[in-house]
Formats: C-alpha cells, sequence, structure tokens
C-alpha cells in the first residue's frame, strides 16, 4: 500500500471542500465508515466499532449458543434473540 492509503488505525479525513460531485461525497463518506470499524472480523472480515461487538458476532462463526430458554431449551447466540423468543410462551 501507499502512503496515502488510509488504515483502520487512522482518523478518518473529512471530505475536501473541494469535493463538489456526488461520487467523491459518497467516497468520503464510506471511508469515514470503514475508519470507524476499527474491529473486523477474521472469519467473514465485517467490522465494528467496539471490541465487544466483535466478541458478540464470533458466536454466530463458532456455532455457540449461550442463551438458553429455561423454559422450552432453545438456545440463542445473542440475548435478545432469547428475549425475543420468551415472547412465545406468554400467549
Amino acid at each position: 500500500t501507499s502512503g496515502n492509503t488510509p488504515t483502520a488505525s487512522s482518523p478518518a479525513p473529512p471530505a475536501p471542500p473541494e469535493a463538489t460531485s456526488k461520487e467523491e461525497k459518497n467516497y468520503f463518506r464510506r471511508l469515514k465508515y470503514f475508519m470507524e470499524r476499527r474491529f473486523p472480523c477474521g472469519v467473514c472480515h465485517k467490522s465494528f466499532k467496539q471490541s465487544s461487538h466483535l466478541v458478540q458476532h464470533m458466536l454466530v462463526h463458532s456455532g455457540e449458543r449461550p442463551y438458553e430458554c429455561g423454559t422450552c431449551g432453545r438456545a440463542y447466540n445473542h440475548v435478545s434473540s432469547l428475549i425475543r423468543h420468551r415472547r412465545c410462551h406468554k400467549e
């Protein structure tokens, strides 16, 4: 890579004042989005703003489902999925 290539650890540059075309503005918008997400998944390359979100995401790849329903035993990889599931037992 060249010395001018931005990395995820460098701050996102603002769109220069001369960036007037829609394409130029979109480029800098995408660049800013990429650089705010500094924690990439080594499996699928999805990136996250916080390391804890990456840790949670890795459960998708490991197949681990640590959140189990106490009523029926069904398990989920994210607590929000378990909370949503529990509603079916209240109906």
